[in-house]
């Protein structure tokens, strides 16, 4: 019965249900019997029904509890009521759009314009709105390299998504320390040009060099889709949140979508966006101004991208000491 109701989003009978008139009272807060930890809100974020997420909200309901299952059928053990919701835009959008590896950045942000997306993003703004640390769920999917969670949250969340991040180790984190998702993208840049400079001439093999390359090359990618999402949501949010929210749409969602984000300066090219990974490793580049309004406005030149280098003296001295020892390791 519960399936159905949120399956329809059936606000009247989830109303009748919490007032006893079907099985007799029911705390929202009360674990499902059957279940290990799985609350009715939990039900509600898996069907992305917002009347009745609202209704839920309303009566109470936390959105601290992280749902458990012994039989973990979902597979959604340990994760929030919002962290669930947030599976279903996904679960969506696949039937639009490739997600893998990376989506397309504007074909992503054009399909959660679509009007069929309307009640899983106005569920996951619902529980968005009632939960906190919506900053550190957003930072451990941009992280995670998780697209589609992190665009969902900077377009019915933004705000918060964008707060700085409180890390301490009483909460279970590694270490102390307060940041933006945009400085911590920066360190992040930083990070991958060290690898970039010293890890290529720090490897013997060149198969490995190869292979390592082509993991800071994937790296590199998803970097840049973050940084895309953060700039296309820092100057042009509103226009998008102010279209989704829209009674109706045109035909053309794309084209809608298109013609606010030229608007909003960006480039357009083959229905994507229209750059390079150097534009935005530009210092006069809107990526990090953006950082160092949103953050700590702290010293900092951007590293250039160059090309690895090849082979130099101190490796081929280095590969020649290591085949000497492992010769004499063989027939020593």
């Amino acid at each position: 019965m519960l399936e159905q109701i949120c399956d329809h989003d059936a606000v009247n009978c989830a109303t009748s249900l919490l007032e006893g008139e079907i099985l007799g009272q029911v705390n929202v807060n009360t674990p499902l019997p059957g279940f290990g930890k799985v609350l009715l809100l939990h039900y509600a974020a898996k069907y992305a029904c917002p009347e009745v997420i609202q209704l839920f909200l309303s009566r109470g309901a936390q959105t601290d509890i992280k749902f458990y299952d012994p039989l973990n059928l979902w597979g959604v053990n340990g994760l929030l009521p919002l962290e669930i919701a947030l599976d279903v835009p996904r679960y969506y959008l696949s039937m639009e759009i490739d997600l893998l590896p990376e989506p397309s950045t504007f074909q992503l942000i054009a399909s959660l314009c679509l009007p069929y997306m309307g009640y899983p993003l106005k569920a996951v703004e619902l529980l968005a709105s009632s939960s906190e640390n919506v900053e550190k769920t957003a930072y451990y999917y941009a992280k995670g390299g998780n697209l589609v969670e992190l665009a969902v949250l900077l377009t019915v969340a933004r705000k918060k998504a964008l707060a700085p991040i409180a890390f301490s180790i009483q909460d279970g984190d590694d270490w102390h320390e307060r940041m933006t998702l945009h400085q911590w993208l920066k360190k992040e840049f930083q990070s991958l040009h060290i690898e970039y400079q010293d890890d290529w001439n720090e490897k013997p093999f060149a198969s490995f060099a190869k292979i390592r390359l082509t993991c800071l090359e994937r790296k590199k990618r998803l970097l840049k889709s973050i940084a895309l999402l953060l700039e296309v949501f820092g100057k042009a949010g509103n226009a998008i949140e102010e279209y989704i929210k829209l009674e109706r749409h045109s035909d053309d969602v794309k084209k809608d979508v298109a013609l606010r984000l030229v608007e909003a300066g960006f480039r357009l090219k083959d229905e994507d966006f229209d750059f390079n990974i150097d534009d935005w490793l530009n210092p006069d580049d809107s990526i990090w101004s953006l950082i160092e309004y949103q953050g700590t406005r702290v010293p900092f030149s951007p590293p250039r991208w160059r090309s690895p280098t090849k082979w130099n003296s101190l490796s081929g001295v280095r590969l020649l000491i290591f085949t000497i020892f492992f010769v004499a390791l063989i027939f020593g």
